[in-house]
């Protein structure tokens, strides 16, 4: 059997103030971040405890991926070895990386979105990726690392990725993932048997919430 936790990185002050991150801007965690993949590493180490050690770990290729599993690593006294993956990192949002979204950016996300749901998924806004692409990167992860892999494997990325991996893993549609709610560390736990994946477990931030609130 195989079993993947998704994870999404901590809080950055980008996520704070509501801007658009993409793939162009490599934010660090903020302070807040910072707490948070603290108390995501006894999370972890308490998982790891109760039972059994990841197998393999990764994480894209942009520092608040690597900077949410830092304190994890640093507790495995050298036993983890993280993977960095260009294959997880965000949906690029081209020209509106960097930005505040205005009425009009709002406007023209939603209408990407509404064609993503009926079908059309190569919209995409300007310089950015589709949906797609994404799926291409997605599809060429699973097929590179989890085809034949057996164990427990830890994907700390974002949080399109993780929507898309969601789709591909168990068959949640693009309307659906609209509304899905993938908060920062939000965790996913997937079983794979037979060739079968199914959402063993969802917290989005449950492990977080009682310490951080």
């Amino acid at each position: 059997m195989l079993q993947i936790y998704l994870l999404r990185h901590a809080e950055t002050d980008f996520n704070k103030r509501k801007m658009v991150q993409g793939q162009k801007i490599d934010a660090p965690l903020n302070m807040k971040g910072v707490s948070q993949s603290i108390l995501l590493s006894t999370y972890l180490n308490e998982l790891e405890h109760s039972k059994k050690n990841f197998h393999q770990v990764f994480c894209s290729s942009l520092q608040r991926t690597k900077q949410t599993l830092q304190p994890f690593l640093d507790s495995s006294s050298g036993r983890i070895t993280l993977q960095e993956e260009p294959l997880l990192n965000e949906i690029s949002w081209g020209i509106h990386e960097g930005k505040i979204p205005s009425k009009r950016m709002k406007k023209d996300f939603n209408e990407m979105l509404n064609d993503w749901a009926k079908g059309d998924i190569d919209t995409k806004v300007e310089g950015g990726e589709s949906a797609r692409d994404c799926l291409v990167r997605v599809d060429s992860f699973i097929e590179k690392f989890l085809e034949h892999a057996e164990g427990r494997i830890l994907i700390c990325c974002h949080g399109w990725t993780v929507k898309f991996f969601l789709h591909r893993l168990i068959n949640s549609s693009l309307a659906d993932l609209k509304h899905f709610r993938v908060p920062n560390t939000g965790l996913f736990a997937l079983n794979r048997q037979s060739d079968t994946w199914t959402l063993h477990e969802q917290a989005p931030d449950l492990h977080l919430k009682t310490k951080l609130s």
